[in-house]
C-alpha cells in the first residue's frame, strides 16, 4: 500500500510560472519515489484575520482596474487560466479553507511544506507552518523560503514555536539557514535546491511545445516594476540587434509601460510555453529566480539581474545569489548589462552548471527519501 503525502505550498490559484512549476516538480519526484501525492487546495486568504474583507477589496480592485484598462487585463485573465489550466493536471485536494483544512489531517501518512515563498513574512499565517496538524502527525519542510535577507528578532520568535514540531527542516537560501541554525542550534536545518532542479532536463523537455518560428530572440522575464531596467533591455538588445520578447502580462502595475511598448510583447502564455521560450531563446534576461534556474537547466545564457521594485532594490537578491553561488556562476548576477557583450555561455560554463545541477539534484532526492522514510520509520 502506497503512502499518502500531501503538500501544502503555494498552490492553489497561483498564478506564477515558478510558483506552479515548482510545486509540479516536487509532486513528480515523490510520485517516482513511489508515494501518492496531492496538493493541497489551500484558499490563502481564507487565512487572515478578515478574509472577507480582502476578498472583497481583491474583487473591488479587479473591478476596477478591468475598467480602466480594459483589453489588457482581459488578456492578463487569459494568462491566468492558461497557468491554471496547467496546474489542474497536478493531483490535488478539493479547496479547504484555514477554518476546514485540519480534516486533512486523517487522510495523509505525511505532511510537506513548501517550497517557494511560503514562510515569506509577508503574507506569514500560521496554516503555512502546518499548525492545523496534531502533534503527532509527521510533518517535513522542504526548501521552505522567506524570501529576506535577515530575519528579525521577533520573527524569528513567530517561527520558533512551528519549527520545534518539525521532523526534518529545509530552506532554500543559506543565508537564511545560517541564522536559523544560530538562533535555533538544537534543530538540524539545511539548504536544500527548488524542487524544480530535482527534475531532469529531459523530463521537463517533455512540457515544451514546438515553437513555429526559428528567429533568434532575447527572453526578457521581469517581475520588477521599474521601467527604466525595461527600457535599459531594449537598448541592449538593439546594440546585439536581435528581436527582444517581454514576457507579458504579469500585473497590472506593468500597463503603462507594456502599452507603450506592444511590438516587444509575447502576449499570453501559460506555463509549457514559458518553459519553452526560455528553452528556446538566444539569451534570457531576468529578475526571477525560477527564471535563472530554468535558463540553466536548458543550457540558456541568461543574466540574473537586481530586481527592483517602486525605485528601491528589493530584498530578492539573496535567492538568486545563493543559486547562482551554488552553480558556479555568481558573476552572472549583475546590476546592469553591458551593451553588446554577448554573454554567452562556453562549454566549460555548461559541463560546470550541469555538474553542479546533478549535485544538487542528488542532494534534494536523497534529503526527501531519508527524511520520509525516518519519519515512516519513527512513526
Amino acid at each position: 500500500m502506497k503512502n499518502n503525502l500531501a503538500i501544502l505550498s503555494l498552490y492553489y490559484k497561483n498564478a506564477n510560472y515558478g510558483g506552479i512549476l515548482q510545486a509540479y516538480a516536487l509532486q513528480k519526484v515523490l510520485e517516482g519515489q513511489g508515494y501518492c501525492v496531492r496538493q493541497i487546495s489551500y484558499d490563502l486568504l481564507s487565512g487572515y484575520r478578515k478574509p472577507q474583507k480582502y476578498r472583497s477589496y481583491k474583487i473591488m480592485a479587479e473591478l476596477y482596474h478591468l475598467l480602466k484598462y480594459r483589453g489588457w487585463m482581459l488578456e492578463f485573465h487569459r494568462r491566468q487560466k492558461l497557468v491554471y489550466d496547467f496546474a489542474d493536471t497536478i493531483p490535488h485536494t478539493k479547496k479547504v479553507t484555514a477554518s476546514n483544512i485540519g480534516k486533512l489531517a486523517n487522510d495523509f501518512d505525511l505532511f510537506i511544506c513548501g517550497s517557494d515563498q511560503i514562510w515569506n513574512p509577508i503574507g506569514w499565517q500560521t496554516t503555512l507552518f502546518l499548525d492545523f496538524l496534531p502533534k503527532e502527525k509527521k510533518r517535513i519542510a522542504y526548501a521552505a523560503s522567506v524570501s529576506k535577507d535577515i530575519l528579525s528578532e521577533k520573527e524569528l520568535r513567530f517561527m520558533e514555536r512551528y519549527l520545534m514540531n518539525f521532523d526534518r527542516i529545509s530552506v532554500r537560501e543559506a543565508n537564511t539557514t545560517k541564522q536559523l541554525k544560530e538562533h535555533f542550534p538544537d534543530l538540524n536545518i539545511e539548504t536544500m535546491p527548488d524542487p524544480v532542479l530535482l527534475l531532469s532536463r529531459e523530463t521537463w523537455t517533455k512540457l515544451l511545445v514546438k515553437s513555429q518560428n526559428d528567429e533568434k530572440y532575447i527572453l526578457a522575464y521581469f517581475l520588477g516594476h521599474d521601467t527604466d531596467q525595461r527600457n535599459q533591455i531594449i537598448s541592449y538588445a538593439k546594440t546585439r540587434n536581435i528581436r527582444l520578447k517581454f514576457i507579458s502580462h504579469l500585473d497590472w502595475n506593468d500597463y503603462g509601460w507594456e502599452k507603450n511598448n506592444e511590438n516587444f510583447l509575447t502576449g499570453p502564455i501559460g506555463a509549457p510555453e514559458f518553459l519553452s521560450l526560455i528553452a528556446n531563446a538566444e539569451l534570457v534576461v531576468t529578475d526571477s529566480f525560477h527564471g535563472t534556474v530554468f535558463a540553466a537547466v536548458f543550457d540558456t545564457p541568461f543574466v540574473a539581474v537586481e530586481r527592483v521594485m517602486q525605485g528601491k532594490t528589493a530584498s530578492m537578491v539573496s535567492r538568486i545569489a545563493t543559486i547562482l553561488g551554488e552553480l558556479g556562476c555568481s558573476e552572472r548576477l549583475v546590476r546592469q548589462l553591458e551593451p553588446g557583450k554577448s554573454y554567452s555561455l562556453t562549454a566549460g560554463d555548461i559541463r560546470v552548471i550541469n555538474e553542479n545541477i546533478d549535485r544538487l539534484r542528488n542532494k534534494g532526492q536523497i534529503f526527501l527519501k531519508e527524511a520520509i522514510n525516518r519519519s515512516f520509520r519513527y512513526g
